[in-house]
């Protein structure tokens, strides 16, 4: 983080900025060369989404 010249609380606020308020739910960041954060939550943390709520097999939502 020397290189990039960003301090521990700045990276915290850049991910606060990313809805990643805690930062054991995060697998990893990349710091793209315009400066923004791209963030991957580990899997278990990843918003539900409504495909993770069908199931495929008989066509019904999980309730």
């Amino acid at each position: 983080m020397k290189k990039i010249r960003l301090t521990i609380n700045e990276l915290k606020m850049k991910l606060r900025g990313k809805n990643a308020f805690i930062v054991a739910d995060v697998e990893f960041t990349i710091m793209e060369t315009n400066g923004d954060l791209s963030v991957l939550f580990k899997s278990d943390k990843k918003p539900l989404t409504p495909y993770d709520m069908y199931e495929h097999s008989n066509n019904k939502f999980r309730y």
